[in-house]
């Protein structure tokens, strides 16, 4: 997918949030399925890949972008980012789990 700003394409950065957005897409795929499995599902959203998909396509990103050493600013901001949004979905799992008991 072609950027409109060229200058400040990094390839490291791109994968980070890349893996950010499929963490995203993990949560959306569980969010779904429980939908689906209550009676509602969002049909218009096209196929609904298993969570097992889901969890190796996040693994395999997460793999690649974190063993690798920021070598730029933007690569360190964006896996300051990546932590970020770790930390707040361990803390909403956990209160959504909380909300389960």
């Amino acid at each position: 997918m072609a950027t409109k700003y060229p200058n400040h394409t990094d390839p490291h950065v791109a994968e980070i949030y890349q893996t950010i957005a499929l963490r995203f897409y993990k949560r959306y795929v569980e969010a779904r399925r429980s939908a689906e499995h209550r009676g509602g599902d969002l049909p218009d959203h096209g196929r609904l890949p298993t969570e097992r998909e889901a969890d190796d396509r996040y693994a395999a990103a997460a793999d690649g972008c974190v063993i690798e050493a920021p070598d730029t600013a933007d690569a360190a901001l964006a896996l300051v980012d990546f932590a970020g949004v770790i930390a707040a979905d361990r803390l909403t799992g956990e209160v959504t789990q909380a909300g389960q008991r």
